[in-house]
């Protein structure tokens, strides 16, 4: 049975999203899927832990792989996006502007399954609102640009069930209202997530395998909120300057894995600016695997409560 959900997305923030050349902007699909692959391998691996070729059977049959398509497509409606220039680390004012798309506009992501059962379809929904609720699209997304929101859903051949439609319709405008929704992504997700695991042998023990592993079942995922602001780029200068003073000052000590290093390694703590309201903005912070052995999280943990001021939101 051929399925379809066109989900309409607005970007919060201005979105450094780029195809084969990084510095002009391009609105493409692979660069999404891209993004909805990760958020899958993330919350499968709090499911299927360390065994690796199961989680990449298990992503193959949702998206597809070098061998052949899966169950799920996705396409972007043409449209034309407005763009401008923005400094990516706000807080330092000598730095090299990237161009992107601006905030405030809108567009498409056509999700289509071609074949496949219930599991895989709702695998796909899951790392979409994954995407939308704790991540973002593009170059610096981890630090608050690249910020999407969802604005319209179309599920006219979405053959989803009351509870899902609900989700996917929520619409926050306030600091509440966005804790609840992020407690109504993660129980959703949980379901989506473990039904296509057990397709593939859900693990029961699991030896949780990197930084930016996701146990939906038990919310173990810390979120902490900062302070109102009027506009995305105090917010995003704001939490940049806290970081960047305590990393040199050393009062944030550099954990062996998965945080700000010599080497670069992705960072497992997402910033995010939420809306929930005409002109103001929350900052939100994630936080992934607290338990993974080789990184000091706690160390992290405690830079956000201390030092930049962050509440931790129980879910």
């Amino acid at each position: 049975m051929k399925r379809q959900l066109i989900v309409t997305l607005e970007t919060v923030t201005p979105m450094f999203l780029a195809g084969a050349d990084p510095t002009k902007p391009e609105l493409r699909a692979p660069s999404i899927v891209g993004e909805l692959r990760y958020w899958l391998r993330a919350a499968l691996g709090g499911v299927l832990g360390d065994n690796l070729d199961t989680l990449k059977q298990a992503e193959a049959e949702v998206f597809g792989d070098t061998n052949g398509t899966g169950a799920v497509s996705v396409r972007i409606p043409y449209v034309e996006l407005k763009t401008d220039r923005w400094n990516p680390l706000p807080h330092k004012d000598k730095m090299s502007k990237f161009e992107g798309f601006k905030e405030g506009q809108r567009f498409d992501i056509c999700l289509t399954q071609r074949d496949g059962n219930d599991n895989t379809w709702l695998a796909a929904i899951s790392a979409l609102l994954l995407m939308v609720s704790i991540g973002g699209l593009g170059r610096r997304c981890r630090r608050g640009w690249g910020t999407v929101r969802i604005v319209r859903c179309n599920f006219s051949q979405a053959n989803l069930d009351e509870g899902w439609q609900e989700i996917l319709n929520f619409r926050p405008n306030s600091d509440k209202a966005w804790n609840n929704y992020l407690r109504y992504v993660l129980q959703a997700t949980q379901i989506g997530i473990e039904k296509l695991s057990e397709q593939f042998g859900k693990r029961q023990s699991i030896s949780l395998p990197t930084a930016y592993t996701i146990t939906l079942s038990e919310y173990p995922i810390p979120l902490f909120v900062l302070k109102l602001y009027s506009n995305y780029t105090e917010a995003i200068t704001d939490f940049g300057q806290i970081e960047h003073t305590c990393l040199g000052s050393g009062q944030l000590p550099v954990p062996s894995v998965g945080y700000v290093n010599p080497t670069r390694q992705a960072s497992p703590l997402w910033i995010r600016v939420l809306p929930i309201g005409k002109s103001q903005y929350i900052l939100l912070a994630t936080l992934f695997n607290v338990n993974f052995k080789g990184s000091d999280y706690q160390a992290v943990k405690k830079f956000l409560t201390n030092q930049a001021n962050f509440k931790e939101i129980p879910l």
